[in-house]
């Protein structure tokens, strides 16, 4: 499970991006975030319950063109989805 990025080439390719940070499961963007998604799965009461850890970064111009540049494969679908989850935790960047 999870993209991993090659940082180095990342950093080559667009400079220092702090919202590419190891192992992630999935990335997309809102109005006013970009949103680095980390799944698990978890047990709880004897169910499989799949975990989302998500971090929030504000959207700025240098993130914006960041993430076109790193996610212009997409081509239409620029903005990604979000991976539905049982449970989510949530922090800002």
């Amino acid at each position: 499970m999870g993209m991993i990025f090659d940082i180095e080439s990342i950093e080559k390719q667009v400079g220092p991006c702090d919202f590419i940070v190891g192992n992630i499961d999935n990335i997309y963007r809102t109005k006013d975030f970009i949103i680095v998604q980390k799944l698990a799965v978890r047990e709880f009461n004897g169910e499989a319950q799949l975990m989302s850890s998500d971090t929030f970064y504000r959207r700025t111009q240098l993130r914006d063109v960041q993430y076109e540049r790193i996610f212009m494969m997409r081509g239409d679908k620029l903005e990604g989805k979000r991976i539905a989850s049982n449970i989510a935790v949530r922090k800002l960047a």
